[in-house]
């Protein structure tokens, strides 16, 4: 199918023209134009024409019919390399938008003074060269452009170069912030307004939707612009974004910017270097009385700590809590040296490490306290013989005659186990062998589980990996677990390995025909037949 066809004359001269999915077509004044609006996000209820390019087709006013093309998720007209040259093609596409660029008394204007359509039209020729839409054929990207200046130059080159001289920018616009480009019109218009640029009123009441502008990636401070006028080049877009989003975050209290109190919020906001980080905004609005602490959380229900089961769980308790409110307060200390941690954040945690007596549990002591009055050989070591819990040791040596801290790995292990009874040489040996074989049983057993269920899944996991793989045995197709399953059913039951050369190759045979069938470890026939066969031995 060719890419484009000749139209009758009746149709030639009239802009261009969309056909949608549907059969309705709309008319436009540019190819830019076109390109714009195929690649807009549909309206809340709109059709997509996304996955549907097959069924449009795009009229030029010359009346020739170009067929729109998909790539990735943008939208485009394939232009055929007998169209024109590169150069060509990108030069009539500028001279059709200018229009939209061109002010009053031979201006050029800046993205934000043209609708969000106008600047998208033009915005589209850029998005042509760099190939971001389809249009460009590969034999028009190897073409070489000329500049003004009488260099060649690739395509992308080329128009940017056209996009200096003739609007002053690039394709993306101007730098919008005073160091980045974005191409994105609510980016031009929503700095424009920070600025205190005079956005024309048409513009603006493109933005009207409330919903749909706060929906705008990066932009939460945009639609208050939009709605405070008394705002607008007042206040940098940087300081009116850190405004916003702390205000928002002081729930449950709500803050309103009014006529009446920006002038504070402003002056607030202006007061600081421009070094100043959001840590500082945030302290600065606290200290004046704007921002508060956060509210503490409140439990559904009373937390229950227990009840100690003796003085040691008490003890070992109370230093749990010592110990947990030592390291938060370290750590708060540490955020605030370091400017990670606004002061209003710093309280609320010095509360939370207030609170910490309230929702420790004893439950960690009283395992502890048990496991000392019991003698409980296994649990002791599984708590106190390495390097960890510090506190729960120094606890012990608080109250029992050994020493667990600040020795040897093996004068803490031996103490442990007279903290257990066993004291002397004689009963420490025979109690370590008798842990040992404990333990040893027990990694056994354990084992031994881990084993019997795998082997229950086995057949089920091995089935579903040869499933993944296809044969074709005498014209019909199957799946790899399904071969398996007929061969072995025809009397193909003895695996064995034969060797073509240096590389061995896993069979199945028939042991009446010696005929055989290849399987593969890779491709999960092997395992599903291995399964089979021993469950088949198993069963006899």
């Amino acid at each position: 199918m060719e890419n484009i066809r000749p139209m009758p004359d009746a149709r030639a001269n009239s802009g261009y023209e969309l056909t949608l999915p549907n059969g309705a077509t709309e008319s436009f004044n540019t190819l830019g134009d076109v390109l714009y609006r195929m690649n807009q996000k549909p309206a809340a209820g709109a059709e997509s024409l996304y996955g549907k390019a097959d069924r449009m087709e795009v009229c030029s006013p010359a009346g020739k019919i170009y067929f729109v093309e998909q790539r990735y998720s943008e939208l485009g007209i394939r232009m055929p390399p007998g169209q024109g040259h590169v150069q060509d093609i990108m030069n009539r596409m500028l001279v059709e938008v200018m229009p939209y660029a061109q002010g009053d008394l031979g201006t050029i204007k800046a993205p934000w003074q043209m609708t969000a359509s106008q600047w998208g039209a033009i915005n589209a020729i850029g998005k042509v060269a760099y190939g971001v839409y389809p249009c460009l054929s590969d034999e028009h990207r190897k073409q070489s452009c000329v500049t003004r200046d009488g260099n060649q130059h690739d395509v992308v080159d080329y128009v940017n170069s056209e996009f200096i001289v003739r609007l002053g920018y690039g394709h993306n616009g101007p730098l919008y912030d005073g160091q980045q480009t974005n191409s994105r019109h609510e980016i031009h218009v929503a700095y424009a307004l920070a600025r205190g640029d005079t956005v024309p009123e048409h513009v603006l009441a493109e933005y009207q939707d409330e919903e749909k502008v706060n929906a705008f990636s990066g932009l939460h401070w945009f639609s208050t612009l939009l709605k405070k006028p008394y705002l607008r080049g007042r206040i940098s877009a940087d300081r009116l974004s850190q405004l916003v989003t702390l205000l928002n975050s002081d729930r449950p209290h709500v803050h309103e910017i009014t006529v009446e109190n920006a002038p504070f919020f402003i002056g607030l906001m202006n007061s600081l270097p421009a070094e100043a980080t959001s840590v500082d905004f945030d302290n600065l609005l606290y200290e004046k009385g704007v921002l508060h602490v956060r509210p503490m959380p409140v439990p559904a229900q009373e937390p229950n700590i227990g009840v100690p089961v003796n003085a040691f769980a008490t003890e070992l308790r109370k230093m749990q809590v010592e110990k947990r409110k030592r390291t938060q307060s370290k750590h708060i200390e540490e955020q605030m040296a370091k400017r990670n941690m606004t002061l209003r954040e710093m309280h609320y945690q010095l509360k939370l490490v207030e609170g910490i007596d309230t929702w420790e549990t004893h439950n960690w002591a009283n395992r502890v306290a048990q496991a000392v009055e019991s003698k409980n050989l296994v649990v002791l070591l599984d708590v106190l013989d390495g390097p960890s819990n510090d506190t729960t040791k120094r606890a012990i040596e608080k109250f029992y005659p050994v020493k667990l801290l600040n020795v040897s790995a093996a004068k803490r292990r031996r103490a442990i186990f007279a903290l257990a009874g066993h004291v002397t040489d004689e009963h420490y040996a025979v109690a370590e062998a008798a842990y040992k074989a404990e333990r040893k049983a027990t990694a056994e057993a354990q084992e031994a589980e881990k084993e019997r269920k795998r082997n229950e899944t086995r057949l089920e996991d091995t089935r579903a990996v040869a499933t993944g793989t296809n044969y074709r045995v005498n014209g019909v197709a199957m799946n790899g677990a399904e071969f398996v399953e007929k061969i072995i059913r025809e009397g193909y039951t003895q695996l064995d390995a034969r060797k073509r050369g240096a590389v061995a190759q896993s069979i199945l045979r028939n042991p009446q025909t010696s005929s055989f069938y290849k399987l593969k470890r890779k491709d999960g026939t092997l395992d599903y037949a291995e399964v089979l066969l021993e469950k088949e031995t198993a069963a006899a």
